[in-house]
């Protein structure tokens, strides 16, 4: 069964330029430039937000809502709201394992949330995140019938879960009336 599933997902060869590649380096090496081609931004000023040109839209006390110091309950409510069968993220944990040694490592894990809420950069070990191609089509013969996903580990997740659930409290306030999109029951 795993050979199987190892065949199906193996690459064998791809469309290039009315050629089919079937060389392993020639597939990496096109593989790497179309996606470093899409992925890439060529002039990264434009990415760049103005912030200078957006009003300051949070009162006092949200903008210290969003910077409190989290608590055991908060978080433990982030990982345990997390599937537990997930897939492994590229450290090798899921959330599963966040959950079921959450009395040996909760103190652990706050602290470590805390540390970040407080202006503590994080480590590339917990930003490190996979990039995994999935099939858009049945037998995908160029690289553009693949679509990249990001494989995030499970402490960034349950960061920016945490983030994005005090977010969701003040965002009413944030979004005019008229624009539903983002707020429940609007």
């Amino acid at each position: 069964m795993v050979r199987k599933k190892r065949a199906r997902t193996q690459i064998s060869s791809i469309q290039h330029e009315g050629h089919i590649l079937t060389d392993n380096k020639a597939i990496q090496d096109f593989g790497v430039e179309f996606f470093c081609n899409l992925l890439t931004v060529e002039d990264h000023s434009a990415t760049i937000p103005r912030l200078q040109h957006i009003p300051t839209m949070l009162s006092p006390d949200e903008g210290a809502f969003l910077h409190q110091p989290t608590t055991i309950e908060e978080v433990k409510r982030v990982i345990f709201g997390m599937c537990a069968d997930s897939v492994v993220a590229p450290d090798g944990f899921n959330a599963f394992f966040f959950q079921k040694c959450w009395d040996i490592i909760h103190e652990d894990i706050v602290g470590a949330v805390q540390d970040f809420l407080s202006g503590t950069l994080l480590s590339t070990s917990i930003t490190e995140t996979s990039i995994v191609l999935i099939p858009m089509v049945k037998n995908p013969s160029r690289w553009s019938d693949y679509q990249p996903i990001s494989l995030c580990n499970t402490s960034n997740k349950i960061l920016t879960k945490l983030f994005n659930d005090r977010l969701k409290t003040i965002l009413p306030s944030l979004i005019v009336e008229n624009q539903s999109g983002f707020v429940p029951q609007r």
